[in-house]
């Protein structure tokens, strides 16, 4: 290779790296202001006993028969809001094919929503729905189907699970 060609090769990966980083920068911030005003209303006036966690992340709070405690996070994100009960964290959680399958099935059963591993590995029950069409109604069935779904599939997923 020429050093010419050289020179332009690594000034081209420095700049492809430099836009890169540059975008991976840009504000994450996805909210419409009035979607964040309207998900604000509708938690508050749920009933459902929660935590505002962060300017646009609620945690609600619910008590299962098999699992005790269940946590849903309500992150409204462009056009919709999204549903996420945490079931296991990443440091407890058993990786291997049986899971995956076991979620697999899962997700068919509970067709709303969908068992996945997020990108920090965790183990999550996830529903998305839409916030135009989103009133006090479907905020709380959507919510209240996340906390019964991790409970109705938590006794099935605790051989996944280090005590």
């Amino acid at each position: 290779m020429k050093k010419s060609t050289y020179v332009i090769f690594v000034s081209l990966i420095i700049v492809w790296f430099l836009a890169g980083f540059a975008f991976a920068q840009k504000d994450e911030s996805k909210v419409d202001p009035k979607l964040l005003l309207k998900v604000k209303k509708i938690v508050e006036d749920s009933k459902i006993p929660y935590n505002m966690v962060g300017s646009d992340v609620w945690v609600l709070y619910y008590n299962g028969k098999n699992k005790k405690d269940i946590s849903v996070a309500v992150v409204p994100y462009e056009t919709l809001v999204v549903y996420q009960a945490l079931i296991c964290e990443k440091n407890k959680l058993i990786l291997n094919n049986d899971l995956y399958v076991k979620m697999a099935d899962l997700s068919r059963r509970f067709d709303r929503g969908k068992f996945i591993i997020t990108g920090d590995g965790d183990l999550i029950f996830r529903i998305d729905s839409y916030v135009r069409t989103l009133d006090l109604k479907d905020f709380a069935d959507d919510a209240d189907q996340a906390a019964a779904a991790t409970d109705e599939a938590y006794p099935e997923l605790q051989k996944f699970i280090k005590k």
